[in-house]
């Protein structure tokens, strides 16, 4: 076998190996004149053939992500606006889902290619500071009776700033999430 690679590397074209194969053919098995053969074809097939191949690949593999993404986001989760703050009066909001668990929630951004969570809060440390109904252009991208929360992760304010944008329905079960959590003296003590 490793003959065979050997002629094929050296000559210049494949009718120049040809009489020098031909002895080497007739002694090998089938199944390695069958590998002279694909070697042989893939030696000849031009650069920009495998130009062509890796792209098509990297565009396959891109939008299995994307769609990998879609599908996760979708599947378990609650659609919502987010944007952190500070912000423009109307600008920086995202579409997403939010997934409630019991320690937090994580927000997954519909546009995103990150494999994990955009953004994780604390169920701990979520403070619910304000909330307002949309103005001005935010009208465009959520219905009138949509409803912004105002949040701040932390009861200072410096695990950040977030307004969500919801629907009366959602903001409902968020409120009952965020009121079901366990107070914060009562933390378990270490099993003695």
């Amino acid at each position: 076998m490793s003959e065979l690679l050997r002629v094929v590397a050296e000559d210049d074209s494949p009718a120049d190996c040809r009489p020098r194969l031909s002895g080497l053919l007739s002694k090998q098995p089938s199944w390695q004149s069958g590998v002279y053969l694909l070697v042989r074809r893939l030696v000849v097939v031009p650069m920009w053939v495998w130009m062509i191949v890796a792209v098509v690949i990297a565009v396959v593999l891109i939008a299995a992500g994307v769609m990998y993404r879609l599908v996760e986001v979708r599947r378990a989760g609650t659609p919502v606006l987010l944007r952190p703050l500070p912000a423009e009066a109307d600008q920086g909001w995202r579409h997403g889902s939010v997934h409630y668990g019991d320690e937090g929630l994580a927000y997954y951004r519909l546009s995103s290619l990150r494999p994990g969570p955009t953004v994780s809060m604390s169920r701990r440390r979520i403070e619910i500071v304000g909330r307002r109904a949309p103005a001005g252009t935010e009208l465009e991208i959520m219905d009138p009776d949509f409803g912004i929360v105002e949040l701040t992760i932390g009861r200072t304010g410096k695990g950040g700033r977030y307004e969500l944008g919801m629907s009366p329905e959602v903001a409902t079960a968020f409120q009952s999430w965020i009121e079901a959590r366990a107070p914060r003296r009562a933390r378990r003590r270490p099993a003695a």
